[in-house]
């Protein structure tokens, strides 16, 4: 049985809190809380983290309490490790595939310039110009101060 209570906080907003609110916890901010640790039971003074709502999502939010509290503990939305680690492995192979993509295109941008623009040559762009310093004309610059 999941003990997840819902309490109102104040004239505009309402709480979830429990033992088993962690395990719900992307759901609920899906479903739009948002968490905060430093909340004061108004009876107890009590300091206790919770997922706080707008009064406006209260109809939602019991609706989705009362599925949840309807199935086995952790069992809506929730992948399971393994499923996790599949999606991970799919998302690097993916992410490699994207980076080896853009490399060749890069390659193949480098040699269009090079092929077009002859003086953007990165060989001639890594030399610095040759400045004389012996041609002084004998002009004082100011300073400025």
């Amino acid at each position: 049985m999941v003990k997840i209570i819902l309490e109102m906080y104040s004239e505009k907003s309402f709480v979830l809190r429990g033992e088993d609110i962690n395990i719900y916890s992307t759901e609920i901010s899906k479903l739009g809380g948002k968490w905060n640790s430093s909340l004061t039971d108004k009876k107890t003074m009590e300091k206790f983290g919770a997922w706080i709502f707008s009064l406006t999502k209260k109809a939602v939010i019991e609706k989705w309490l009362n599925s949840v509290k309807n199935e086995p503990l952790g069992k809506t939305l929730i992948p399971s490790e393994n499923t996790h680690k599949k999606d991970k492995d799919i998302d690097i192979n993916q992410i490699l595939l994207r980076i080896e993509r853009m490399e060749k295109e890069l390659l193949e941008l480098k040699l269009c310039v090079k092929n077009f623009h002859p003086e953007h040559n990165t060989e001639e762009k890594n030399q610095l110009p040759d400045f004389d310093d012996d041609e002084d004309d004998g002009t004082i610059i100011p300073r400025l101060l």
